[in-house]
């Protein structure tokens, strides 16, 4: 798990501010 959030990170960093934000949000509610 720790190593698909670091990939995801780096690649939100090469994603627009609005695909971070949903994949944030689906991040937080994917762990609850």
């Amino acid at each position: 798990a720790s190593k698909d959030r670091h990939f995801v990170a780096r690649g939100i960093d090469r994603l627009p501010s609005k695909w971070e934000a949903v994949i944030e949000v689906n991040g937080d509610y994917a762990s609850e």
